[in-house]
């Protein structure tokens, strides 16, 4: 009985630590990358319950699946799309070049065209570092927590 015991014990622990360790996988290390909705529920069909702005620091609870994150935001709990939330990432950016953008919003997008989705906005002024440029003068930009695409010739 009292292996038995040892055993569950041990095996709560485990699962105790584990969900613990993947809770602290998250936290306020994610950013909003464009002002985001916070929802009632993991869909576009749920309510909005609250709202940040872009570069807002965001408390990742969960991930809920690949399009959603569950947040927490002035006490309460909801909602918000993967697409507009993502942890800073570590970009070096030796060699890369500081621009300014020159048009009032900007689209961030997930690749080099606009066939790819908006991760993101930029405004007038903001600034970014360059990393690469592409021949359809695309480049792939960092700043405010994220690295992704933009149209080269909105950059000063």
């Amino acid at each position: 009985m009292q292996k038995v015991f040892r055993l569950l014990l041990a095996v709560g622990i485990f699962v105790v630590m584990a969900v613990y360790g993947a809770l602290l996988a998250y936290g306020a290390d994610f950013y909003a990358t464009s002002d985001v909705w916070v929802r009632s529920g993991p869909g576009v069909e749920f309510g909005i319950i609250s709202g940040y702005a872009r570069a807002d620091m965001v408390d990742v609870v969960e991930k809920v699946n690949d399009w959603w994150y569950k947040v927490r935001i002035g006490g309460a709990t909801g909602y918000v799309s993967a697409l507009f939330v993502h942890e800073p990432q570590e970009v070096s950016t030796a060699g890369a070049v500081l621009k300014k953008v020159n048009t009032s919003y900007l689209n961030v997008r997930a690749g080099s065209s606009t066939d790819w989705l908006v991760v993101g906005m930029l405004r007038k002024g903001e600034e970014v570092y360059v990393l690469e440029t592409y021949s359809n003068g695309w480049v792939k930009a960092t700043g405010y927590g994220f690295t992704a695409y933009v149209n080269g010739r909105y950059l000063d």
